[in-house]
C-alpha cells in the first residue's frame, strides 16, 4: 500500500465517521451538553487522524 492509498483511506474514514457523528446528534435524544461533549471528543479525533496524516505524509 503506497502513503497516498493510505492518505485517501484515512481521509474516508475520517468523513465515515464524521457522518456517523452527525447522525447520532440529528436523532439523538442527548441534553445539548451531551452534545457538546460529543462535538468535543470528535475534534480530538480529528486532530489525531490530522497528526497521523502529517506523519505519513513526511515518511518518504
Amino acid at each position: 500500500m503506497h502513503k497516498t492509498d493510505i492518505e485517501r483511506k484515512m481521509d474516508e474514514s475520517l468523513d465515515r465517521f464524521t457522518k456517523e457523528i452527525n447522525f447520532i446528534l440529528e436523532t439523538s435524544d442527548f441534553t445539548e451538553s451531551q452534545k457538546e461533549n460529543l462535538l468535543l471528543m470528535m475534534k480530538h479525533v480529528f486532530y489525531t487522524f490530522n497528526d497521523f496524516k502529517n506523519v505519513i505524509k513526511r515518511l518518504g
